[in-house]
């Protein structure tokens, strides 16, 4: 049985937007949270990241505690802890995880049958580079983050992960809801 929904794509893709509706729609998901050395972010949903210092995560890291790192931008770092992933597939509810691309390969791995991984493909440049302006990305990062948007998702279709791939090309975001949804339901999870 499915116990995991993860959400990958770059940064600006949606994936914390598609989250944030199933949880705020449906009782029986739950946010899964990744650590993160950055600092809260507005946009953040609530539960998304543990936030610790660099010396803490690099303790925990140390000591073999995450299942996957990631320093996606060279500056701070995500990661997942195995024992967050053990509750997870004991609970009644679904987890939902966003990811930075480049780690569901030690995901799919860990947890086997009970992924059930999306890939938001995200939207025309055009179309992300206004959001990742809205939501206050500099220049330089905009440009880093259009950049990784085209090298992941060519490294995803290539992967061995059986990922549902989503378009998210409209300037709203409820289409691609819609198809997260939909697939949700055929897999008997709604």
């Amino acid at each position: 049985m499915k116990k995991i929904i993860s959400f990958t794509g770059a940064s600006g893709s949606g994936k914390s937007t598609i989250s944030d509706y199933l949880i705020n729609n449906y009782p029986n998901f739950v946010l899964l949270p990744s650590y993160t050395t950055r600092e809260r972010q507005d946009r953040d949903i609530e539960g998304e990241f543990i936030y610790l210092t660099l010396n803490e995560f690099s303790r925990r890291y140390d000591n073999e505690e995450f299942i996957w790192t990631a320093n996606p931008h060279g500056d701070d770092y995500y990661g997942t802890t195995f024992e967050s992933l053990d509750n997870a597939l004991i609970l009644p509810s679904y987890s939902l995880m966003c990811l930075v691309p480049g780690i569901m390969g030690k995901l799919a791995d860990y947890v086997g049958e009970a992924l059930l991984p999306f890939y938001i493909i995200p939207p025309p440049e055009q179309i992300l580079r206004q959001r990742l302006v809205n939501r206050g990305d500099d220049p330089e990062d905009i440009e880093r983050r259009i950049y990784s948007c085209k090298f992941w998702l060519e490294r995803a279709k290539k992967s061995d992960i059986d990922y549902v791939y989503i378009l998210n090309e409209e300037e709203g975001i409820e289409p691609a809801v819609a198809q997260v949804i939909a697939e949700i339901e055929r897999s008997e999870l709604i």
